[in-house]
C-alpha cells in the first residue's frame, strides 16, 4: 500500500511540475479603431411611461463598420437594441454580431452603451468567437461619436479600443 501511494505521489508530482512547461499562456492582442455607424431599420416597438420621463424601444436592427486593421475584428456588424432611455441617463443593450471579413466566424457580444445627461456616452462590450475565432474572447470600449471618415455613411463614427484574448494551448 505504501509504494502504491508512494507512485501515485510520484505521479501527480510530475503532472504538477510538467504541466506549465507544456501550456502556453494565453495571448492578448490590443487594437484601436472605429464602429463606423451604417444605418439601421425602424423598431417594433416604441413605449413612453406615463408623463413621457422614459422611453423604451424594442426591435429593429442596426448595420455598422468595424475598422481596427485587425482582420480578425474588421467588418460588418449587426445589433439588436433593447434600449430604456430617459433625459438624465439613458440604458442601451445591444446584441452585435461582427463579420470579419479574414476569418470564418463571427463574434457575438453583448454590449451596454450608458447615455449620459449632457448627450455623450461610452459603452463596453465582452464577446466570445464562433468558427474559427472559437475559444476568443473580445473584450472593448467606446467613446463619444466623432466625425470621421465614415466609409458607409455621413454619420460620425465611435472610437473604440480593445483586447481579443486568445485561450491557452496545451502543447
Amino acid at each position: 500500500m505504501k509504494k502504491l501511494i508512494a507512485v501515485a505521489f510520484a505521479m501527480v508530482f510530475v503532472l504538477i511540475t510538467a504541466a506549465p512547461a507544456a501550456v502556453t499562456p494565453a495571448s492578448h492582442t490590443e487594437f484601436e479603431g472605429f464602429i463606423h455607424f451604417c444605418g439601421g431599420s425602424p423598431p417594433d416597438t416604441v413605449i413612453v411611461t406615463p408623463g413621457g420621463k422614459t422611453l423604451h424601444i424594442r426591435g429593429g436592427s442596426n448595420f455598422n463598420e468595424w475598422v481596427t486593421g485587425n482582420p480578425l475584428i474588421d467588418g460588418p456588424e449587426t445589433n439588436s437594441p433593447n434600449v430604456n432611455f430617459n433625459p438624465t441617463s439613458g440604458t442601451v443593450h445591444l446584441d452585435v454580431t461582427i463579420y470579419p471579413d479574414a476569418a470564418v466566424g463571427t463574434w457575438e457580444i453583448a454590449q451596454t452603451l450608458n447615455f449620459r445627461g449632457d448627450g455623450s456616452f461610452s459603452s463596453h462590450g465582452v464577446g466570445h468567437g464562433t468558427g474559427e475565432l472559437h475559444g476568443m474572447t473580445i473584450k472593448f470600449t467606446t467613446g463619444d461619436p466623432v466625425v470621421t471618415d465614415n466609409p458607409c455613411s455621413d454619420l460620425p463614427s465611435a472610437p473604440l479600443s480593445g483586447v481579443i484574448v486568445s485561450p491557452a494551448v496545451n502543447g
